[in-house]
C-alpha cells in the first residue's frame, strides 16, 4: 500500500502561514501533450551532441559525493572574463527567477522602501512583493505598451524600480537613454533590471555598472544560450550588494551538472558562434512570422505588437476570441501563452518563436482560424 501523508487541519494548517500566501496562487505551468511548444519562450534548437557529450565527460570526473564549488567561483571568473567585469560583480544562481526573488526580498525588507514595478511585465516581481506583503505600484506602459519615463512618479530616496528590458510579456525595450537618465536623476533610487532576453537587441546596460552604483542587472542562461533545462542564472552589481545577497541565499547553488555546462558554454568558442547563429536565425524568423501575421491578422481584429525578443504579442478582439484562438491551436497541437490574466492584457497571447516547421504551422493555424 503506497503511504500518503495525513492532511493537516485547514485551520491549524493556515495559522502558521500569512493570509495574503494563502489567497495567492502558484505560479501557473500548462501541461499539455502537444508537439508544438510555443509557450514559454525557450529555444527551440537543443545542444549539440558534441556539446552534450563534452559535459557528461566533464561531470563524470567529478566527485559526486562531495559538494560542488559554494558559490561557484571557476564559473564566476569564467563569465567574468568573457564579459570584461570583476568577478566580484557577478553572483550565480539556478537561473534567474530565484535571484530576483531574492533580490526583491532583500531590498524590500525596510518599510521605507518605495516600490515601482513595469506593468505589464513578467509576473513574478508582482507575485514575489505580494507574498513578501512588500507595498509596491505599478509603473504603467503606454497604451502601445511601451516605456514612459514622462509617466513615472518621481522617485524619491529607499525607491526601487523594477523592469525587465526587453520586457516579457510584451516585448518591448527601455532606451539607453532613459535608463541614464533615471539613474542620474535618482542616484539614491535602486534600478532592478531583468536582461533574460538582452541577446536578442544590440543595445546592453552591462557597461552602466561602471558608472552607477544603483543599478542591478540579472540575466539566464536559459533564453538565447539554450539551456532553460539545465537553470543556470547570474546578477551582475557592485560586490557590496551581492554580499547582502549572499547573506539570505543558501551556498551551493549550482550542482556539478549545471557547473559543467556553464564550464562547457564559456569556454567553447565555437558553441557561442553556433549560438549566435541560432539567435540570428530566430531573429530573422520573428520578423517573417510578423510580417505574415501583419497581412492575415487584421481582418480577423487581431494585432500584432513589434518585439525585440524571440516570442510576439498578439492582442485579440476580445477576451472570448483570445479563448477560442487558444482551443483553435491546441486543435492544431500548437500550444502558446494564454497571458490575458495580466494587467492591461486583456485578450493577448504570447507565442515563442520556433523552429522552421513549427512556424509554418503555427502560421497556417493562423491563416485558418
Amino acid at each position: 500500500m503506497i503511504l500518503k501523508p495525513k492532511k493537516p487541519e485547514p485551520t491549524w494548517l493556515a495559522s502558521f502561514i500569512k493570509p495574503n500566501i494563502l489567497k495567492g496562487k502558484a505560479y501557473s505551468i500548462q501541461k499539455e501533450a502537444i508537439t508544438v511548444k510555443l509557450d514559454q519562450n525557450e529555444s527551440p534548437y537543443d545542444w549539440p551532441q558534441a556539446m552534450k557529450e563534452r559535459v557528461l565527460a566533464d561531470l563524470v570526473q567529478q566527485k559526486w559525493n562531495r559538494y560542488p564549488d559554494g558559490y561557484s567561483t571557476e564559473i564566476q571568473e569564467l563569465l567574468a572574463k568573457k564579459l570584461n567585469i570583476t568577478p566580484e560583480s557577478i553572483f550565480l544562481g539556478p537561473g534567474s527567477n530565484i535571484l530576483i526573488a531574492n533580490l526583491l526580498l532583500l531590498l524590500t525588507a525596510r518599510k521605507e522602501t518605495r516600490t515601482l514595478v513595469a506593468t505589464p511585465s513578467f509576473p513574478l516581481y508582482a507575485e514575489c512583493l505580494r507574498n513578501y506583503e512588500a507595498e509596491h505600484a505599478p509603473w504603467y506602459l503606454t497604451d502601445d505598451f511601451e516605456y514612459d519615463v514622462a509617466k513615472l512618479k518621481s522617485l524619491g530616496p529607499f525607491s526601487l524600480l523594477v523592469l525587465a528590458s526587453p520586457n516579457n510579456p510584451v516585448g518591448n525595450v527601455l532606451s539607453k537613454k532613459d535608463l541614464v537618465f533615471l539613474l542620474k536623476e535618482y542616484p539614491q533610487s535602486y534600478f532592478l533590471v531583468d536582461e533574460a532576453y538582452y541577446e536578442f537587441v544590440d543595445e546592453s546596460f552591462l557597461d552602466l555598472l561602471g558608472e552607477h552604483a544603483n543599478l542591478i542587472l540579472v540575466r539566464t542562461f536559459s533564453k538565447s544560450l539554450g539551456a532553460a533545462g539545465v537553470r543556470i542564472g547570474y546578477v551582475l552589481a557592485h560586490e557590496s550588494i551581492l554580499c547582502e545577497l549572499k547573506k539570505i541565499t543558501v551556498p551551493y547553488l549550482l550542482n556539478h551538472f549545471c557547473a559543467a555546462v556553464a564550464r562547457a558554454c564559456l569556454t567553447d568558442d565555437s558553441f557561442l558562434n553556433w549560438t549566435k547563429e541560432v539567435r540570428a536565425g530566430i531573429i530573422l524568423e520573428k520578423e517573417k512570422i510578423f510580417k505574415r501575421l501583419a497581412e492575415i491578422c487584421p481582418s480577423k481584429g487581431i494585432f500584432v505588437f513589434r518585439s525585440w525578443t524571440n516570442f510576439l504579442l498578439l492582442r485579440c478582439a476580445s477576451q472570448e476570441q483570445a479563448e477560442n484562438l487558444t482551443r483553435h491551436l491546441v486543435k492544431n497541437d500548437i500550444l502558446v501563452r494564454n497571458v490575458s490574466a495580466g494587467p492591461n492584457l486583456t485578450g493577448c497571447l504570447r507565442v515563442t518563436v520556433g523552429n522552421l516547421e513549427e512556424n509554418a504551422k503555427f502560421l497556417a493555424a493562423m491563416a485558418h482560424f
